[in-house]
């Protein structure tokens, strides 16, 4: 996968899940009973792991590192690789971390 499709994936997916977030905490600030319903449902958990499905077979073996970032993250959690911590303040910032760590390479410049 090249960087450009992983930094463009990752922000779309981070986002989705910001507001998916934003969603259930607002709902559940109204009624908590409301929300198990709209919230936790078969629909809603198929869902769910259709997106975990997609996670696993785009990712590969970077699967647990972007389910970290998706999930987990919270500005100033760092990684580390190989003695050395990465402080993840935004999604550019675990973009380039993922490059150091896992090397992706960038898209090939078309030739004009």
């Amino acid at each position: 996968m090249y960087i450009e499709d992983f930094a463009e994936i990752v922000s779309k997916l981070r986002s989705n899940h910001e507001v998916r977030e934003d969603y259930s905490d607002s709902i559940s600030e109204l009624d908590y009973c409301l929300s198990l319903y709209v919230i936790d449902n078969k629909y809603t958990n198929s869902v769910c792991m259709e997106n975990d499905f997609l996670i696993q077979q785009l990712f590969g073996e970077l699967t647990d590192h972007v389910c970290w970032f998706l999930y987990e993250w919270k500005p100033g959690y760092s990684i580390g690789d190989n003695g050395v911590d990465y402080v993840i303040e935004t999604v550019q910032d675990f973009v380039d971390a993922t490059q150091q760590i896992y090397q992706l390479p960038m898209k090939p410049k078309s030739a004009e």
